[in-house]
């Protein structure tokens, strides 16, 4: 006879959600960091990241706008307070 392990509902699909979607948790932490408005624009910001306002003006404004999401993100992910390899490149005149 086959044994049957029962968790919990909730347990069951956080576990489901987390194997087939690379980014649920960190959605689930952008929510509750910076809220579900914001999570959602940013989302379908990125679904099309490749077409963008070319006006550098609009480009600032969506930048300061999305600012606290993407310091979220990076929180998540523990690159926060890293610096960019390429800027490191650039003060040591290797340029990229």
């Amino acid at each position: 006879m086959d044994s049957e392990v029962h968790g919990a509902a909730h347990k069951v699909g956080g576990a489901l959600g987390e194997k087939r979607m690379a980014f649920s948790n960190a959605y689930r932490f952008l929510i509750k960091d910076v809220g579900e408005e914001i999570t959602d624009l940013l989302i379908k910001y990125f679904r099309d990241i490749y077409n963008y306002p070319e006006d550098r003006k609009s480009l600032e404004s969506i930048g300061k706008f999305f600012l606290p999401a993407l310091k979220s993100l990076s929180r998540h992910y523990g690159t926060d307070g890293r610096v960019d390899p390429r800027r490191i490149m650039r003060r040591q005149g290797r340029g990229i």
